[in-house]
Protein backbone atom coordinates (compact mmCIF):
# COMPACT_ATOMS: atom_id res chain seq x y z
CA UNK A 1 0.00 0.00 0.00
CA UNK A 2 2.04 3.30 -1.32
CA UNK A 3 -0.27 5.18 0.29
CA UNK A 4 1.05 4.10 3.69
CA UNK A 5 4.41 4.51 2.59
CA UNK A 6 4.40 8.32 0.96
CA UNK A 7 1.96 9.00 4.71
CA UNK A 8 4.97 7.87 6.72
CA UNK A 9 7.20 9.89 4.61
CA UNK A 10 5.02 13.08 5.34
CA UNK A 11 4.84 12.36 8.60
CA UNK A 12 9.10 11.81 9.27
CA UNK A 13 9.37 15.05 6.95
CA UNK A 14 6.77 17.28 9.09
CA UNK A 15 8.60 16.28 12.07
CA UNK A 16 11.65 17.88 11.10
CA UNK A 17 9.69 21.05 10.27
CA UNK A 18 8.56 20.70 13.88
CA UNK A 19 12.04 20.68 15.00
CA UNK A 20 12.84 23.53 13.18
CA UNK A 21 10.09 25.25 14.09
CA UNK A 22 10.74 24.87 17.63
CA UNK A 23 14.01 26.19 17.29
CA UNK A 24 12.93 29.30 15.52
CA UNK A 25 10.44 30.21 17.88
CA UNK A 26 13.09 29.54 21.32
CA UNK A 27 15.61 31.72 19.28
CA UNK A 28 14.19 34.11 17.12
CA UNK A 29 10.46 34.74 17.26
CA UNK A 30 9.26 36.02 20.82
CA UNK A 31 6.02 36.83 18.94
CA UNK A 32 5.13 33.20 16.66
CA UNK A 33 2.69 34.94 14.43
CA UNK A 34 5.41 36.60 12.17
CA UNK A 35 6.68 33.42 11.45
CA UNK A 36 4.07 32.51 8.99
CA UNK A 37 4.75 34.78 6.84
CA UNK A 38 7.40 32.87 4.73
CA UNK A 39 4.87 30.36 4.85
CA UNK A 40 2.12 32.59 3.19
CA UNK A 41 4.06 33.79 0.75
CA UNK A 42 6.03 30.16 0.04
CA UNK A 43 2.29 28.44 -0.51
CA UNK A 44 1.49 31.18 -3.17
CA UNK A 45 5.03 30.44 -5.12
CA UNK A 46 4.99 26.92 -4.86
CA UNK A 47 1.22 27.05 -6.25
CA UNK A 48 2.09 28.75 -8.87
CA UNK A 49 5.14 26.28 -9.65
CA UNK A 50 2.92 23.29 -9.87
CA UNK A 51 0.99 25.17 -12.50
CA UNK A 52 3.42 25.84 -14.36
CA UNK A 53 4.68 21.97 -14.44
CA UNK A 54 0.50 21.18 -15.56
CA UNK A 55 0.56 23.95 -17.64
CA UNK A 56 -1.87 25.97 -15.79
CA UNK A 57 -5.05 24.16 -17.01
CA UNK A 58 -8.55 25.48 -16.81
CA UNK A 59 -11.60 24.23 -13.94
CA UNK A 60 -14.89 25.16 -13.47
CA UNK A 61 -15.31 27.78 -11.16
CA UNK A 62 -16.87 25.99 -8.40
CA UNK A 63 -13.89 24.04 -8.46
CA UNK A 64 -12.02 27.21 -7.95
CA UNK A 65 -13.76 28.41 -5.14
CA UNK A 66 -13.07 25.13 -3.37
CA UNK A 67 -9.47 25.68 -4.06
CA UNK A 68 -9.58 28.57 -2.71
CA UNK A 69 -11.52 27.62 0.00
CA UNK A 70 -8.99 24.98 0.82
CA UNK A 71 -6.11 27.55 1.01
CA UNK A 72 -7.96 30.03 3.60
CA UNK A 73 -8.19 27.11 5.52
CA UNK A 74 -4.56 26.09 5.16
CA UNK A 75 -4.03 29.82 6.19
CA UNK A 76 -6.34 29.77 9.00
CA UNK A 77 -4.82 26.82 10.84
CA UNK A 78 -1.31 27.96 10.42
CA UNK A 79 -2.56 31.62 11.78
CA UNK A 80 -4.63 30.04 14.69
CA UNK A 81 -1.75 27.17 15.54
CA UNK A 82 0.59 30.51 16.04
CA UNK A 83 -1.94 31.97 17.70
CA UNK A 84 -2.30 29.08 20.32
CA UNK A 85 1.60 29.19 20.98
CA UNK A 86 1.54 32.99 21.48
CA UNK A 87 -0.95 32.66 24.71
CA UNK A 88 1.26 32.26 27.99
CA UNK A 89 -0.58 28.32 28.82
CA UNK A 90 0.05 27.09 24.98
CA UNK A 91 2.49 24.72 26.07
CA UNK A 92 0.04 22.62 27.99
CA UNK A 93 -2.36 22.43 24.82
CA UNK A 94 -0.68 22.39 21.81
CA UNK A 95 -0.52 18.40 22.03
CA UNK A 96 -4.18 18.62 21.12
CA UNK A 97 -3.24 19.34 17.87
CA UNK A 98 -2.58 15.74 16.98
CA UNK A 99 -6.15 15.48 17.52
CA UNK A 100 -6.90 16.98 14.04
CA UNK A 101 -7.73 13.73 12.87
CA UNK A 102 -10.84 12.81 14.39
CA UNK A 103 -12.10 15.70 12.99
CA UNK A 104 -11.06 14.41 9.18
CA UNK A 105 -12.66 11.45 10.49
CA UNK A 106 -15.87 12.68 11.45
CA UNK A 107 -15.93 15.09 8.23
CA UNK A 108 -14.87 12.14 6.08
CA UNK A 109 -17.87 9.89 7.30
CA UNK A 110 -20.33 12.96 6.43
CA UNK A 111 -19.38 14.78 3.53
CA UNK A 112 -17.02 11.51 1.62
CA UNK A 113 -18.83 8.69 3.31
CA UNK A 114 -15.71 7.43 4.64
CA UNK A 115 -16.95 5.04 7.06
CA UNK A 116 -14.90 1.87 8.18
CA UNK A 117 -14.76 -1.00 10.73
CA UNK A 118 -15.08 -0.33 14.42
CA UNK A 119 -10.97 -1.97 14.64
CA UNK A 120 -10.36 1.08 11.95
CA UNK A 121 -11.80 3.69 14.34
CA UNK A 122 -10.35 2.24 17.36
CA UNK A 123 -6.78 2.38 15.76
CA UNK A 124 -7.30 5.95 14.84
CA UNK A 125 -8.57 6.49 18.66
CA UNK A 126 -5.08 4.96 19.52
CA UNK A 127 -2.89 6.71 17.35
CA UNK A 128 -4.76 10.54 18.35
CA UNK A 129 -4.94 9.19 21.54
CA UNK A 130 -0.85 8.26 21.86
CA UNK A 131 -0.02 11.28 19.84
CA UNK A 132 -1.87 13.63 22.13
CA UNK A 133 -0.21 11.61 25.20
CA UNK A 134 3.65 11.95 23.68
CA UNK A 135 3.38 15.74 22.81
CA UNK A 136 1.79 16.79 26.20
CA UNK A 137 4.67 17.89 28.75
CA UNK A 138 2.59 18.46 32.04
CA UNK A 139 0.15 20.63 33.33
CA UNK A 140 -3.24 20.42 33.88
CA UNK A 141 -5.74 21.32 30.79
CA UNK A 142 -7.56 24.13 30.87
CA UNK A 143 -10.38 25.85 28.70
CA UNK A 144 -8.46 28.68 27.93
CA UNK A 145 -7.39 30.62 24.75
CA UNK A 146 -4.52 28.33 23.44
CA UNK A 147 -7.39 25.48 23.89
CA UNK A 148 -10.06 27.15 21.64
CA UNK A 149 -7.18 28.40 19.28
CA UNK A 150 -6.13 24.91 18.80
CA UNK A 151 -9.36 22.96 18.37
CA UNK A 152 -10.02 26.39 15.39
CA UNK A 153 -6.68 25.10 14.15
CA UNK A 154 -7.72 21.38 14.17
CA UNK A 155 -11.22 21.99 12.88
CA UNK A 156 -10.60 24.05 9.76
CA UNK A 157 -7.45 21.42 8.86
CA UNK A 158 -10.41 18.95 9.07
CA UNK A 159 -12.61 21.04 6.27
CA UNK A 160 -8.98 21.77 4.38
CA UNK A 161 -8.29 18.00 4.01
CA UNK A 162 -12.25 16.96 2.75
CA UNK A 163 -11.83 19.90 0.25
CA UNK A 164 -8.46 18.35 -0.75
CA UNK A 165 -9.93 15.11 -0.89
CA UNK A 166 -12.54 16.10 -3.03
CA UNK A 167 -10.32 17.72 -5.51
CA UNK A 168 -7.97 14.95 -5.71
CA UNK A 169 -10.94 12.39 -6.95
CA UNK A 170 -11.43 14.96 -9.58
CA UNK A 171 -8.65 16.41 -11.15
CA UNK A 172 -4.72 15.40 -11.13
CA UNK A 173 -2.37 15.30 -8.49
CA UNK A 174 -0.56 18.38 -9.49
CA UNK A 175 -3.33 20.61 -10.57
CA UNK A 176 -4.87 19.94 -7.22
CA UNK A 177 -1.33 20.69 -5.32
CA UNK A 178 -1.26 23.98 -7.45
CA UNK A 179 -4.75 25.22 -7.06
CA UNK A 180 -5.27 24.80 -2.96
CA UNK A 181 -1.92 26.38 -2.94
CA UNK A 182 -2.43 29.27 -4.87
CA UNK A 183 -5.70 29.32 -3.62
CA UNK A 184 -4.43 31.31 0.08
CA UNK A 185 -3.85 34.33 -2.54
CA UNK A 186 -7.19 36.24 -1.50
CA UNK A 187 -6.66 36.14 1.80
CA UNK A 188 -2.60 36.34 1.96
CA UNK A 189 -2.39 39.77 0.89
CA UNK A 190 -3.99 41.31 4.09
CA UNK A 191 -2.01 38.42 6.30
CA UNK A 192 1.33 39.89 4.64
CA UNK A 193 0.47 43.42 5.19
CA UNK A 194 -0.27 42.69 8.60
CA UNK A 195 3.02 40.10 9.65
CA UNK A 196 5.60 42.33 7.69
CA UNK A 197 6.79 45.20 10.51
CA UNK A 198 6.96 41.95 13.19
CA UNK A 199 8.93 40.16 10.42
CA UNK A 200 11.12 42.48 9.53
CA UNK A 201 12.23 43.38 13.18
CA UNK A 202 12.78 40.22 13.77
CA UNK A 203 15.34 39.99 10.75
CA UNK A 204 16.49 43.25 11.60
CA UNK A 205 17.67 41.57 14.80
CA UNK A 206 18.97 38.09 13.93
CA UNK A 207 19.94 38.90 10.11
CA UNK A 208 19.20 37.16 7.26
CA UNK A 209 19.89 33.66 9.01
CA UNK A 210 15.71 33.91 9.83
CA UNK A 211 15.02 33.91 5.75
CA UNK A 212 17.53 31.55 4.93
CA UNK A 213 16.08 28.81 7.85
CA UNK A 214 12.64 29.73 7.57
CA UNK A 215 12.95 29.42 3.54
CA UNK A 216 14.53 26.16 3.80
CA UNK A 217 12.03 24.71 6.47
CA UNK A 218 9.37 26.00 3.87
CA UNK A 219 10.75 23.68 1.23
CA UNK A 220 11.03 20.47 3.14
CA UNK A 221 7.47 20.92 3.97
CA UNK A 222 6.04 21.51 0.60
CA UNK A 223 8.10 18.09 0.38
CA UNK A 224 5.78 16.83 3.13
CA UNK A 225 2.64 18.39 1.58
CA UNK A 226 3.11 16.60 -2.16
CA UNK A 227 3.76 12.75 -0.41
CA UNK A 228 0.66 13.82 1.87
CA UNK A 229 -1.40 14.78 -1.28
CA UNK A 230 -0.08 11.77 -3.07
CA UNK A 231 -1.12 9.61 -0.24
CA UNK A 232 -4.70 10.61 -0.24
CA UNK A 233 -4.76 10.56 -4.11
CA UNK A 234 -4.51 6.57 -3.71
CA UNK A 235 -5.80 6.35 0.05
CA UNK A 236 -8.76 7.92 1.94
CA UNK A 237 -8.72 11.51 3.79
CA UNK A 238 -9.59 9.39 7.09
CA UNK A 239 -6.55 7.26 7.30
CA UNK A 240 -3.93 8.98 5.57
CA UNK A 241 -4.53 11.92 7.88
CA UNK A 242 -4.60 9.47 10.94
CA UNK A 243 -1.41 8.07 9.79
CA UNK A 244 0.13 12.08 10.43
CA UNK A 245 -0.33 10.96 14.06
CA UNK A 246 3.57 9.54 13.72
CA UNK A 247 4.60 12.88 13.65
CA UNK A 248 5.22 13.46 17.07
CA UNK A 249 6.63 10.22 17.94
CA UNK A 250 9.37 11.35 14.86
CA UNK A 251 9.57 14.74 16.85
CA UNK A 252 10.25 12.91 19.79
CA UNK A 253 13.35 10.48 18.05
CA UNK A 254 14.71 13.18 16.29
CA UNK A 255 14.52 15.63 19.32
CA UNK A 256 16.54 12.56 21.48
CA UNK A 257 19.17 12.26 19.21
CA UNK A 258 19.65 15.79 19.04
CA UNK A 259 19.65 16.32 22.63
CA UNK A 260 22.89 13.84 22.30
CA UNK A 261 24.57 15.08 19.63
CA UNK A 262 24.00 18.42 19.05
CA UNK A 263 22.66 19.87 22.30
CA UNK A 264 22.83 23.84 21.49
CA UNK A 265 20.34 22.82 18.96
CA UNK A 266 17.59 21.48 21.25
CA UNK A 267 18.10 19.78 24.24
CA UNK A 268 14.82 17.48 25.01
CA UNK A 269 15.03 16.74 28.74
CA UNK A 270 12.45 14.12 29.56
CA UNK A 271 11.74 13.75 33.79
CA UNK A 272 11.98 9.89 35.26
CA UNK A 273 8.10 10.13 36.03
CA UNK A 274 7.15 11.06 32.06
CA UNK A 275 9.22 7.81 30.26
CA UNK A 276 6.36 5.50 31.36
CA UNK A 277 4.22 7.75 29.59
CA UNK A 278 6.15 8.47 26.33
CA UNK A 279 6.26 4.23 26.04
CA UNK A 280 2.90 3.99 26.44
CA UNK A 281 1.86 6.55 23.81
CA UNK A 282 4.36 5.05 21.29
CA UNK A 283 2.56 1.55 22.23
CA UNK A 284 -0.39 3.06 21.55
CA UNK A 285 0.75 4.81 18.33
CA UNK A 286 2.13 1.62 17.21
CA UNK A 287 -0.79 -0.20 17.82
CA UNK A 288 -3.10 2.10 15.99
CA UNK A 289 -1.06 1.88 13.18
CA UNK A 290 -1.05 -1.50 12.97
CA UNK A 291 -5.17 -1.57 12.76
CA UNK A 292 -5.83 1.14 10.45
CA UNK A 293 -3.36 -0.29 7.68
Amino acid sequence: MSWVLFSIIAAVVWAICNIIDKYLIDRWFTDPEPASLTFTIFAILSGIGALIVVGFPIIPFMDIFWSVLAGSFLLFMVIFYFKALQTGEASRVMALFWAAPVFVAFFGAVFLGEIFLPLTYLGIFLMVAGAVAISYHGGKFKFNKAFWWIMASGIVHGFQVIITKYLLNKYDFWTVVGYTRIGVLPLAIPVIIWLIPGYKKVVKKHGLKVVYTQVFNDSINLIAIIFNYAAMAIGTATLVNALSSLTPFFVLLFAAILSIWFPKIISEEIKGSTVILKIFAITMIIAGAILIT
